[in-house]
């Protein structure tokens, strides 16, 4: 039975749902027809305000087998998985090998720039339209309970202004990972500048906003748990409710996953490696709402 504290708790959990169902349906809805920039950057703020809010949405418990997985935003201190959950899910793929050349050569270099600089960008990521998620599962070996091993980073209401965050703390480090010890940087530079042109021409030039899955990775070891899916519900829903198309640029491992959800093809980017072995390919695509 709940205590009259936790009742009156529920029902102002319910109270906050009922009114960010109102933001969705009575305002943002219209907005994303009617306002201009300035008033519709505010309608954002105050609905993902009502996301982080609400328990059902920013912080959703699910069973995994017999225990509880947790869908939420990421703090600080998840940057050290985070940071493994990238280079242990994409390490593998061509692309990866191609611009980090020399990484057998510097084990551990970068997962560790990278989890220095995921934690300056999540504690001083201010942004109403870039958001993150990672799903933890309980793990009792760490400090905290739980382990992240699955993790997506959005950006609601991209134009050509906004800058993929998670790159940016990628390509922007200091010190020692400023020399990218690990990197082949003229193939880094060939490719960032690619991805970078084909993101511009089939997304930013041709959609004056879109919700932009920048990045999407589920630690090997959990794949199979349907971890992407639940990030890809949640983002896809909350870009159908503003009425604007989801965009990303897949990955050969990532494509099925996306056309299975209804990605539609846009363009297939194709590099030629630097190196002579091939190409190196991606699809530009977006669902629409």
């Amino acid at each position: 039975m709940l205590s009259p504290e936790s009742k009156r708790r529920h029902g102002d959990m319910n109270l906050i749902s009922s009114h960010c169902t109102l933001y969705q349906e009575l305002l943002l809805g219209r907005c994303i027809k009617f306002c201009d920039m300035e008033i519709f950057s505010v309608v954002i703020l105050l609905a993902l305000s009502c996301v982080l809010s609400t328990g059902t949405s920013s912080s959703l418990q699910q069973p995994l087998g017999a225990e509880l997985f947790e869908f939420r935003p990421p703090r600080a201190n998840d940057a050290g998985d985070i940071a493994t959950v990238i280079v242990d899910a994409f390490s593998r793929a061509p692309a990866w090998k191609y611009v980090h050349q020399f990484a057998d050569e510097y084990p551990g270099y970068i997962r560790s720039c990278l989890e220095r600089n995921i934690k300056r960008t999540l504690e001083n990521n201010t942004s109403s339209e870039h958001v993150s998620r990672v799903i933890s599962v309980p793990d009792h070996t760490t400090g905290s309970g739980s382990r992240v091993v699955s993790f997506s980073d959005w950006q609601f209401n991209r134009t050509k202004s906004h800058p993929d965050l998670f790159t940016l703390a990628m390509l922007e480090n200091g010190g020692n990972c400023s020399k990218h010890l690990d990197s082949n940087q003229t193939r880094s530079e060939d490719y960032m500048k690619h991805l970078k042109s084909a993101v511009e021409t089939h997304l930013d030039n041709v959609y004056e906003r879109h919700v932009y899955l920048s990045l999407i990775a589920t630690h090997p070891k959990w794949d199979g748990n349907g971890f992407a899916a639940v990030h890809l519900r949640w983002g896809m829903g909350l870009a159908d409710e503003m009425e604007l198309p989801t965009t990303l640029i897949a990955t050969p491992a990532g494509y099925p996953l996306y056309k299975s959800v209804g990605f539609e093809d846009i363009y297939n980017d194709t590099l030629e490696r630097l190196d002579g072995e091939g190409i190196i390919w991606h699809e530009v695509m977006k669902h629409s709402p």
